[in-house]
């Protein structure tokens, strides 16, 4: 007599088996990467035109406030506009 478990796993392994003989998937096409590029830009406009990146940062750096304050550690603004502050400061 044959086992249970072996039979269902015989049966669910030609099944799958069969499955894959006739799926031709050839991987994402020129469309779906297209749509992907634009759901990417459609979101970084929509961060960018409704003043969402100010709200984002303000967020995070209350947060790290409150972290600064909770441990002590002293985080460094990491901004890469504040280039022209710097040089001001390094002439006086």
């Amino acid at each position: 007599m044959m086992n249970p478990l072996v039979s269902l796993r015989t049966k669910t392994s030609d099944f799958i088996a069969k499955r894959r003989e006739n799926k031709a998937d050839r991987g994402a096409g020129f469309i779906e990467y297209g749509a992907i590029v634009l759901l990417i830009a459609a979101i970084v406009g929509a961060v960018f035109g409704f003043g969402i990146d100010d709200k984002v940062k303000s967020m995070f750096q209350s947060g790290f406030d409150s972290i600064s304050e909770d441990t002590g550690v002293e985080f460094q603004d990491g901004g890469g506009n504040d280039e022209d502050e710097e040089t001001e400061e390094e002439d006086e």
